[in-house]
């Protein structure tokens, strides 16, 4: 039975405007975690029975952003049982969830299927059949899609089955629907175009050829691999080594390919990374007092006068000159 109505308390808040959810357990009662996350699982994501395994105490972090045909959320799990029963069975609802494992691993009973993920992997499970799950430390990617949002394609024959980490287009779906869940938390709201994005990739996951698979996703793998590498940079921006091959590597494609993808948006791999890295020497220069050297090496410079000569590009001031302005530009602004 689900708890009494309330108001979004302490580190829960919920914005009706945006569709926006954010939920914390951190600072509950231990007795009111479960019948407060069954609040929210059950009007959020899938609707399911929680319970903390046996002798242990349950704990969620969870964010969740939503567009016209998905639901995305990044939650961290520990030491928890979401049981979609029977009983839950009776709300009707039809939809379909993707489980991406981000960190640790977690195990799911469905369709007759019993599966254990691990990091990069995931499965499709269906809202319309019992569905239990099982984390005792792990983060993980959640969509939500309905059945018409996959254009067609039957998702059948992927429901139940682990998707490797190793696929193409997993990686490019890992990739492009943790950029999107970061760009939303700033909006409130998936964009429509990364909605409609993310629904192709799954739906290209629930084809049994792997090449029809490929070829459904064609038409979004321009904006999905490009979305992938850049998520890639913005984690490794300060390793002074990273190089185009490991970055589109890690999203499945070769060096040549991952160029291509650049060149089609007339701006190179490497003026991408210098962007980032000469945004995240600002942000340095602004709010501290390193020296410029060392704040060069740590965004990922290996070669200061390359920084100095790369920063005075760009800002037409040397790094020096910048934060001194900046720091003058501040104590006015006080002053006032």
């Amino acid at each position: 039975m689900r708890g009494p109505e309330r108001k979004p308390t302490g580190r829960e808040r919920i914005e009706a405007r945006t569709g926006a959810l954010r939920f914390s357990t951190a600072d509950l009662p231990p007795d009111d975690r479960v019948a407060m996350w069954r609040d929210v699982v059950g009007r959020a994501l899938t609707g399911c029975e929680p319970a903390p395994l046996v002798g242990e105490q349950l704990a969620v972090d969870f964010s969740l952003v939503q567009g016209d045909a998905t639901r995305v959320g990044v939650t961290r799990l520990s030491n928890i049982r979401n049981h979609r029963d029977r009983a839950c069975l009776r709300d009707q609802d039809d939809d379909l969830i993707f489980f991406l494992q981000l960190r640790g691993e977690g195990l799911l009973e469905h369709c007759g299927q019993r599966c254990r993920l691990r990091r990069g992997e995931g499965m499709l499970a269906r809202f319309d059949r019992t569905l239990d799950t099982r984390w005792v430390d792990a983060d993980l990617l959640l969509i939500r899609l309905s059945r018409e949002s996959l254009r067609g394609v039957d998702p059948g024959a992927a429901i139940g089955v682990k998707q490797p980490a190793s696929s193409s287009v997993m990686k490019l779906l890992l990739a492009y629907a943790r950029t999107a869940w970061r760009d939303a938390g700033v909006t409130g709201a998936l964009a429509p175009i990364a909605d409609r994005h993310i629904a192709e990739l799954v739906a290209a996951l629930c084809l049994a050829d792997a090449e029809d698979g490929a070829r459904r996703a064609r038409p979004v793998l321009a904006a999905t691999r490009l979305a992938a590498m850049r998520e890639v940079m913005r984690r490794e921006f300060a390793n002074p080594c990273l190089a185009m091959r490991d970055v589109a590597a890690s999203v499945g494609l070769s060096e040549r390919t991952g160029h291509l993808v650049f060149a089609a948006e007339a701006k190179s791999f490497l003026q991408e990374l210098h962007d980032i890295r000469l945004r995240h020497a600002c942000e340095r220069l602004r709010s501290g007092n390193s020296r410029v050297i060392d704040i060069a090496y740590a965004v990922g410079f290996s070669d200061a006068s390359h920084f100095h000569r790369l920063f005075k590009q760009r800002y037409s001031h040397s790094p020096a000159e910048w934060r001194t302005q900046r720091l003058i530009g501040s104590s006015v602004t006080s002053d006032a």
